[in-house]
Formats: structure tokens, sequence, C-alpha cells
């Protein structure tokens, strides 16, 4: 892999606001924030992506995924008609409890565009049926900040 920024100010500036408004919501404060990598995943049918986190330069920071393609079918479902699983992100939580819901699997519609911590685990399943591709464009931040000065923070 060789390090470039072929990609637009206005496109980066993008990420990076979008990025800062999430740890706004999240009232977090007095950080410091560094865009390390954008790419683009392309899939095609069986292809999968296994549990896993991201991480930068940095362990703490925020991931992203945005959706840019989208198979016109997932093909035939295997493991359970009721609830589909192909080709579908899975972001899978750290809560823990009998009757804790951790598990979050998105809508995925054309542009929608998904943020969460790089620890947070996730994966993509495999869909069939098709020789479309699913093409998503992801992208890491590094975010510095105090945990402590911003626990509880109004």
């Amino acid at each position: 892999m060789k390090n470039h920024n072929m990609l637009p100010r206005d496109v980066t500036n993008y990420f990076i606001t979008m990025f800062q408004h999430y740890l706004a919501f999240n009232k977090i404060k007095d950080y410091d924030l560094h865009l390390n990598s954008i790419w683009v995943n392309e899939m095609k049918q069986h292809e999968y992506n296994p549990a896993h986190v991201h991480r930068g330069m940095l362990f703490t920071g925020l991931s992203s995924v945005m959706i840019l393609k989208l198979p016109s079918t997932y093909g035939k479902e295997y493991s359970a008609e009721h609830v589909q699983q192909n080709g579908r992100l899975q972001i899978l939580g750290a809560a823990n409890g009998q009757f804790a819901k951790i598990d979050y699997q998105p809508p995925m519609d054309l542009r929608d565009f998904y943020i969460f911590p790089y620890d947070m685990r996730h994966c993509v399943y495999p869909f069939n049926g098709t020789n479309e591709t699913r093409r998503t464009l992801a992208a890491n931040c590094d975010v510095q900040f105090d945990p402590i000065k911003n626990r509880g923070a109004a």
C-alpha cells in the first residue's frame, strides 16, 4: 500500500465535518482529529468481511461506511429467511446482559453513511445469486482526547 491523496479537498472535508458532528453529538470536546485513511471496498457474491475492529495511528478513533452501490438482489437467504442476513453490515456491540440488545444491522440504502468507534466490532455477510457488486467507501479518523475530562460532559 502506498500513501497518496487523490481525493478532492471537499470530499475529505465532508468526512471531517461528519466525524466532528458525531463527536459533538456524543458530547466529546477538546480533541485532536486526524483523517488517516479512506478506501473503497468492492465485494462480489460469496465474498465477506469477518468480524473485526479498526485502528489508525491511535487506538481511539472513528470508522465509517458509506454505501455507494448495492446489488439488485442478495440472493436466497440460507441462514434465516425471517431475518435476512445476506450482504448486510452487522455492527456488534460490546454490552452484555440477558436482555441487552447489542447488535445493530442497519437498513442499507444508497448514500447511507454510518459512523462508529474504532473498537466497535463489525462484519459484512456474503450474498449470492448475482454477478453484481456491493461497493462502500470507508474512512478512519484518529481522535485524541482525554476521556476523564469528557466523562459526563454536558
